[in-house]
C-alpha cells in the first residue's frame, strides 16, 4: 500500500507541474495538432517533472556576437539532452532548432527598417558579415531583443516579429 501511496503521490506531483512544462516548450507554437503537444506536456509533467524541476534552462546572452552564438548553441544542447523537452523524439529535436532559426530571421527581418534582407534563409548570417554601421546596428538590436530569454521567451518574441512582418 505505501508503494501505491509513493506512485500517486509522484503522479499527482507531476500533475502540478503539466502547465509548466507545456509553457516552457512553447507548445503553443508548435507545429503538431494541439492534442500532440499537450500529450507531450501531460507525458513530461507527469511521468518526468524531476528532470524539469532540478535543472536551470540556458539564457540567451545578448552582450556580444560571440557570446550571443554560445548560449544559442547551449540553449539548443540543454535542450536536445531534457527528457521533458523531448530529447528522445528527433522530430522534436530538429524542431527545437527551426522554431529557434525562425525566431531569430523573423526578428532580423522585423527590426531591418531599410529592407536591404529579403529573405530569412541566411538573414543572420548576413547581418553577421555586413561590415556596415547598419548591419552592426541591426546585429545588436536583434542581440539585445533576445537577452535574457529563455527557449519560450525566445520563442514567444520571435512570434511577436513575425507578427510585425
Amino acid at each position: 500500500m505505501a508503494i501505491g501511496k509513493l506512485i500517486c503521490s509522484y503522479l499527482v506531483a507531476g500533475m502540478v507541474f503539466v502547465p509548466f512544462v507545456y509553457w516552457n516548450n512553447a507548445n503553443g507554437y508548435r507545429s503538431q495538432g494541439l492534442a500532440y503537444n499537450v500529450g507531450q506536456a501531460i507525458t513530461g509533467g507527469i511521468l518526468l517533472w524531476p528532470s524539469y524541476l532540478f535543472s536551470i534552462e540556458p539564457e540567451i546572452d545578448g552582450d556580444s556576437a560571440e557570446d550571443f552564438g554560445k548560449s544559442f548553441r547551449d540553449m539548443l544542447e540543454y535542450r536536445n539532452s531534457k527528457w521533458f523537452a523531448g530529447s528522445s523524439d528527433s522530430g522534436r529535436r530538429s524542431e527545437n532548432r527551426r522554431m529557434m532559426e525562425k525566431s531569430l530571421a523573423a526578428c532580423v527581418l522585423a527590426f531591418d527598417t531599410a529592407k536591404r534582407l529579403v529573405d530569412e534563409r541566411g538573414a543572420w548570417s548576413s547581418v553577421q558579415s555586413g561590415t556596415e554601421p547598419y548591419f552592426k546596428a541591426l546585429e545588436k538590436k536583434v542581440m539585445n531583443h533576445f537577452d535574457g530569454e529563455d527557449f519560450a521567451g525566445f520563442t514567444k518574441k520571435g512570434m511577436e516579429c513575425v507578427k510585425k512582418l
